[in-house]
């Protein structure tokens, strides 16, 4: 049963799926069942995800930068990625938000400016 979810997982991720993508990188980053472990694919699966505006993956950069386990610690990746992040919630989440960023020691933009909650076109987006 699990090689035939890796392989739905395979052909999702290559079709574009960016939820298949971030399962794929999860289970390939910890070698899940006895899948090899790939990190470089995990890293490549998780950023392209990223780059379509997939919140899990958005999350998973920014703790991964911000930790520095899966990646190189780097706290300005971590502040950029979790700004990602709060263009993506709700009103609800959004405090949350703005408290995990003043963690990660970045300032979330002023309520009424251009900047907070501002849309993100990510398919144009850049972020590693």
């Amino acid at each position: 049963a699990f090689a035939r979810a890796l392989k739905v997982l395979e052909f999702g991720a290559a079709a574009g799926d960016s939820a298949a993508k971030v399962h794929l990188a999860l289970i390939l980053e910890f070698g899940v069942m006895g899948t090899p472990r790939d990190h470089q694919r995990a890293i490549d699966l998780l950023t392209a995800a990223g780059n379509e505006g997939n919140l899990d993956a958005l999350k998973i950069l920014t703790a991964a930068y911000a930790a520095g386990d899966l990646l190189p610690r780097d706290r300005d990746k971590a502040q950029h990625y979790w700004r990602l992040v709060m263009t993506k919630v709700s009103d609800y989440q959004y405090d949350d938000a703005c408290d995990r960023l003043r963690s990660l020691g970045g300032e979330p933009p002023k309520e009424g400016s251009a900047d907070a909650r501002a849309g993100v076109d990510f398919s144009k987006a850049t972020l590693i």
